[in-house]
């Protein structure tokens, strides 16, 4: 469904291929949707993309549950998440 909706636009070959990049996607939970994004976008290395965040703090010291590190800044917050 993913491919038909906008990766398609980078298959090689075709007339009207572009670059295309996910930008400032992310989770707090180890759910479905993260296991088919990310085996979806492993499956297609030439899709650029990016997650969001790497903070563990929104700011101040509100937490950022989607974020790669906890609110100490070092410790990975969830290891799923690179695996």
């Amino acid at each position: 469904e993913l491919h038909a909706r906008w990766t398609f636009l980078a298959d090689d070959g075709r007339a009207d291929a572009a670059p295309v990049w996910l930008g400032e996607f992310g989770t707090s939970t180890d759910g479905l949707w993260w296991g088919y994004m990310t085996r979806f976008l492993r499956e297609r290395p030439h899709i650029g993309w990016a997650y969001w965040a790497i903070n563990g703090k929104k700011g101040g010291s509100t937490d950022e549950s989607f974020g790669l590190l906890a609110a100490d800044e070092r410790t990975v917050r969830h290891p799923w998440k690179l695996r």
